[in-house]
């Protein structure tokens, strides 16, 4: 009925196509800003897709000061790579006020289960394997008035706990370890 995308219409997403400079355009994930403007409004319509982060979603004030904030510094849109080193500047800070002093091992004790509040909401680093505890946010790729690209629209947030491989999942992974 038109309203997907069958295999091989996706090809210039896949790297058929290239920038302007010669780079290949290679969508990983096609809500995935980073991945997606430089098709521009050329970007195939109604195609799912996952990101960690939207400049526009969630609709808090918290993300909505950060994406201006962003924007006013930048004079562009943050992408996911500035939402991973807000994150990652936050949990050095507070990890550090926690461990009481510079000290690896301290700052590790500290940050296993620590959470801090970002533009996507708590994020906690979890205890087990050091890995930060991102919500997913899934959506079709679709036109939205004011952007030289297609946006993610019918967002949803998929929480850290259930996209995540599990402790047990991680652990057999690892042999058992």
């Amino acid at each position: 009925d038109g309203s997907r995308v069958e295999p091989g219409e996706d090809a210039r997403c896949r790297g058929g196509e290239r920038t302007d400079d010669g780079r290949p355009v290679n969508v990983g994930d096609p809500v995935e800003r980073i991945g997606i403007a430089p098709l521009g409004l050329d970007a195939p319509e109604k195609v799912l897709g996952t990101s960690n982060y939207h400049f526009y979603y969630p609709d808090t004030p918290r993300n909505k000061a950060f994406a201006k904030a962003f924007k006013d510094a930048y004079k562009r849109e943050p992408k996911v790579g500035a939402l991973y080193g807000y994150i990652a500047a936050h949990f050095i800070i507070q990890g550090l006020a926690k461990a009481g002093r510079m000290d690896r091992e301290k700052l590790i004790d500290a940050l296993e289960g620590m959470k801090v509040d970002t533009p996507v909401g708590e994020v906690e680093m979890r205890a087990f394997d050091h890995q930060a505890m991102l919500p997913m946010f899934m959506g079709v790729t679709r036109r939205a008035e004011g952007y030289p690209f297609l946006i993610a629209g019918d967002l949803i947030t998929i929480p850290a706990a259930e996209v995540m491989p599990s402790i047990d999942d991680v652990k057999k992974a690892r042999g058992g370890k």
